[in-house]
């Protein structure tokens, strides 16, 4: 057997203990000497401490989803995983060691946090036509004013726009902004962005994400630009969200679908189904990124996959089409994303290949 065999051979027992470690843990007969054999565990080797983390996140993980938003595909990897993990737990209820563990500092790496690490730095200004050194009103804008603005990957930033409304920029994500006398609009070139806008009635707001179209007069929402789809998200006030009208299972430019969002709603546009319901979405959900969080319900994983690629160093390739479309629900760290992946492939059907420096890979298990 290979280095590389034994060292997976090695990692796949380790990562079974680790389950067992955490089903044994978490009955309430679990006694003190449990609890001392699973110290003497994790100071046995680094490998222990790490995997143990993530099998950790991955069990407690979806606790911030409400059981009744997941998938049946998502619960029933977990419960599995879980069943497995208790029926072995169980088996080796007896099989607990007399140990007393020598003293040892172990520093378990902590579980996927909420907040973003503070490494921001201030936002691209990419290209500026006119900045204004005061805050513009229609009646004062005789030319357009209009300024790009960009963030780099990893990077959230807020910025003030022309008329004083913000705009939060999600990593890797670029804006345009244009203010005329009549109008304000904003054209969401790639990635997600959240927009505060000052109340203007002669002067309406306008976001353009793709072939999606966000009109507004004063509110805040936040809006994704994705791979196979578009989301809008309000968090106080009312938008009007309109897409190409579907005829004959493709997107109609000439004729537009309409829906009015309001304050704790969320709507989705993709090409092939057009603009879909609009469904009730909780305050933390709306632009999560903001504080530090990615949040799906039932999302495919190429979604997974392309906000991953605005933190991720490395950039992560998926095999193929199917392995893509399998639905991921969480909330997990935006600068923890390759570590998400891993733990979401122990139950999501995937596995991992880190073994090119320039690309990591995901390939269906057993590829």
């Amino acid at each position: 057997m290979s280095d590389k065999d034994t060292h997976k051979t090695e990692l796949a027992a380790i990562r079974e203990a680790a389950h067992i470690w955490r089903a044994r843990l978490d009955d309430e007969l679990a006694s003190d000497k449990d609890h001392l054999a699973f110290r003497h565990w994790l100071s046995e080797d680094i490998r222990h401490q790490e995997e143990y983390s993530r099998i950790d996140a991955l069990w407690g993980q979806l606790g911030t989803i409400a059981e009744d938003e997941l998938t049946a595909e998502n619960r029933n990897s977990l419960n599995r995983v879980r069943a497995v993990s208790v029926e072995k737990a169980a088996s080796h209820v007896n099989e607990t060691p007399n140990i007393v563990p020598k003293p040892v500092r172990i520093d378990v790496p902590h579980r996927l946090r909420l907040v973003i690490g503070s490494v921001m730095a201030t936002a691209a200004l990419v290209m500026i036509v006119y900045l204004p050194d005061r805050f513009h009103s229609a009646t004062e804008i005789k030319t357009p004013i209009i300024t790009s603005y960009s963030t780099e990957r990893g990077e959230v930033n807020q910025i003030t726009l022309a008329d004083g409304s913000t705009a939060n920029l999600g990593a890797d994500s670029t804006i345009e902004f244009t203010m005329s006398p009549n109008s304000r609009s904003v054209t969401l070139i790639q990635g997600e962005a959240f927009f505060a806008v000052t109340k203007q009635q002669d002067q309406p707001f306008t976001v353009a994400a793709g072939k999606m179209r966000i009109e507004v007069t004063g509110t805040a929402f936040g809006v994704r630009l994705g791979a196979t789809r578009t989301d809008v998200a309000v968090s106080e006030g009312n938008v009007r969200v309109s897409y190409p009208m579907m005829i004959g299972g493709k997107p109609n430019p000439t004729m537009r679908s309409t829906h009015q969002v309001s304050a704790g709603t969320a709507v989705t546009a993709t090409p092939k189904e057009g603009l879909l319901a609009p469904s009730p979405v909780r305050a933390d959900a709306v632009a999560p990124w903001r504080s530090g969080r990615l949040v799906y319900i039932a999302a495919p994983l190429v979604e997974v996959v392309a906000d991953a690629n605005r933190y991720s160093a490395t950039p992560i390739v998926l095999d193929d089409e199917t392995v893509g479309s399998i639905t991921v629900s969480g909330s997990f760290n935006a600068d923890e994303t390759t570590e998400t992946l891993h733990i979401l492939s122990e139950t999501m059907g995937f596995d991992i290949d880190f073994s090119r420096p320039d690309e990591i890979r995901i390939t269906h298990t057993g590829n």
